[in-house]
C-alpha cells in the first residue's frame, strides 16, 4: 500500500498536479486518498529519500515538495 500510494504521490507531483514548493499535508492526503496518516508518512519518507524528492520538516506532519 504504501508504494502505492507514494508512486500515485509521485505521479502527481511529475505531473504538475502538486506544484514546487507546495506543502503535502498527512491528514489531506490521508483523506484524499482514503487511508489513515501512517502510510501518508511512509510513504512521504520514502519519495524523501529519492533524488528531487520532497522536503521533511522536522516533527511536523507535512512535507514540502522540493
Amino acid at each position: 500500500m504504501v508504494d502505492t500510494l507514494a508512486d500515485r504521490i509521485r505521479q502527481r507531483i511529475l505531473h504538475n498536479d502538486i506544484e514546487p514548493g507546495a506543502l503535502l499535508r498527512q491528514g489531506a492526503l490521508a483523506s484524499a486518498y482514503g487511508v489513515s496518516r501512517m502510510p501518508v508518512r511512509e510513504a512521504l519518507r520514502q519519495l524523501e529519500a529519492e533524488p528531487a524528492g520532497v522536503e521533511s520538516k522536522a516533527e511536523v506532519p507535512e512535507k514540502r515538495v522540493g
